[in-house]
């Protein structure tokens, strides 16, 4: 599908704003085929989905050591996590399964969600606990994971890999192939907007609570668009990006975080010049991200190598 650097530290200043580079500071091995990553904030946890050994590594945000590897549903690739309930779930793509991880007791339990096999795109919402998966059908299955209970369905033709939430408005933003955002209220359920978009193979939606944007990430064009998430109006596009994936907002929403597959790195963005400010390289095929504003690490999921870089944001 198309889809699958340390530096020394220094100041630097770029339109108008002092920043030093990001430093590598760990490299992690994992499982087999890596892919997607979630960090748990209740607890510091790290939870990375290896497709190749249907399994998840979790690592110790402390000593960047895994400390577990737990056995879930057939090739795992989306992961999400929901401090608020405590729980970390994972969508399979050779299943239908849902696979729910208690982030206290490491216990997996594993939720059949329908009888149409692959979930891509995952995102759970710590503000209603609730869990929306796409699947093949193009439509969004529902966990409720307060008792892991399958809801009804949400209609959503062509939904793919980019699913983002804003906690602070309730809303759920799906990047569809059709293409458009489609935006779901999560206290209903329902479609309450539909936003065009210009890039047909949107792979990654990050959405910023403070400021109220979202990203969407084109790997194939290249691009992060980033959007007034109250109106869908593009406020402006970077560029020139190699085969970027996972996106990240730094909070507050005027920097952002892009894996670039082809460039081996770990680009920091300027979100509010849309620019790139610097690179650092990492390991071969980064794909997942996730960041963790307490203690400023972000983890990069290097596919080819099975490895997660821990990289310190400055």
């Amino acid at each position: 599908m198309g889809i699958k650097s340390v530096v020394l530290a220094f100041g630097l200043t770029v339109f108008g704003f002092s920043a030093a580079a990001q430093v590598v500071i760990a490299t992690i091995p994992v499982g087999s085929a890596a892919s997607l990553v979630a960090v748990d904030r209740a607890s510091d946890l790290i939870y990375v989905s290896n497709a190749g050994d249907n399994t998840v590594s979790v690592i110790d945000g402390e000593s960047n050591a895994v400390i577990e590897t737990d056995a879930v549903s057939g090739y795992p690739q989306a992961v999400s996590a929901n401090p608020t309930l405590d729980r970390i779930y994972i969508g399979s793509f050779s299943t239908a399964d849902i696979s729910v991880i208690n982030g206290k007791t490491n216990k997996v339990t594993n939720v059949s969600m329908s009888s149409t096999p692959t979930i891509t795109g995952l995102a759970a919402n710590p503000t209603t606990g609730l869990v929306y998966g796409c699947n093949e059908s193009k439509d969004v299955v529902v966990l409720n994971g307060n008792n892991n209970k399958v809801g009804p369905a949400v209609n959503i033709p062509n939904c793919g890999f980019g699913v983002g939430v804003n906690p602070q408005t309730n809303l759920i933003y799906f990047a569809t192939f059709t293409p458009n955002v489609t935006v779901v209220n999560g206290s209903t359920n329902k479609v309450v907007q539909t936003f065009p978009l210009d890039l047909t193979g949107a792979v990654t939606v990050a959405v910023d609570a403070k400021s109220n944007r979202y990203g969407v990430v084109d790997t194939n064009a290249g691009k992060l668009e980033i959007s007034n998430a109250s109106n869908g109006k593009l406020l402006g596009t970077v560029t020139g990006l190699n085969r970027p994936f996972g996106a990240v907002f730094l909070p507050g929403g005027k920097q952002a975080l892009v894996t670039e597959e082809s460039g081996n790195d770990l680009a920091f963005i300027d979100a509010t010049n849309y620019t790139v400010i610097n690179r650092t390289t990492v390991g071969n095929f980064p794909l997942g991200l996730d960041y963790n504003p307490a203690t400023h690490l972000a983890y990069v999921v290097n596919a080819t190598d099975d490895t997660v870089s821990v990289v310190e944001i400055p």
